[in-house]
């Protein structure tokens, strides 16, 4: 799966908890969002100055709106992450309950923390079962199929 792929399946997918999802549609969504977070880093530090003269509490009017769209985006895209990490977890056999219990870790934030970082490279370095599980197709050969 490309770039474009996983972008087109992570927003049409938006809150469809069923079926699997492959590797490359997680990490492809990872360095799509990775990149999009450190353009508008860039562009705030150029509206801004340098990083000496960086003021987080006098931030210009175009340096607000940029800071508030990404907000407003990383927002936008909580409920597709949730729902992809569910269907990542499906495609290993899993239960997409899992991701509820790594939120759940939150209410000790250091755990939560931990938590978080262990899901996220459980997610992209686990390797999804092979064939039909008990949550679908192989998405590897589900090729022209509807996502069910």
């Amino acid at each position: 799966m490309g770039p474009i792929t996983a972008f087109s399946s992570f927003f049409t997918r938006y809150f469809d908890v069923y079926g699997r999802a492959r590797r490359s549609e997680y990490g492809w969504m990872i360095i799509i969002q990775v990149i999009a977070t450190i353009m508008t880093a860039f562009a705030i530090g150029f509206i801004e100055g340098t990083p000496d003269e960086l003021d987080t509490e006098n931030l210009s009017a175009a340096a607000t709106v940029l800071l508030s769209l990404m907000t407003l985006v990383w927002l936008g895209t909580l409920i597709p992450w949730l729902t992809l990490s569910i269907r990542r977890f499906h495609d290993m056999n899993l239960t997409g309950w899992l991701v509820a219990l790594f939120i759940g870790l939150w209410v000790i934030p250091p755990i939560g923390a931990l938590g978080s970082m262990m899901q996220f490279f459980w997610l992209l370095l686990g390797s999804g079962s092979a064939g039909v599980n008990a949550y679908g197709q192989d998405p590897r050969f589900a090729r022209g199929m509807d996502f069910v």
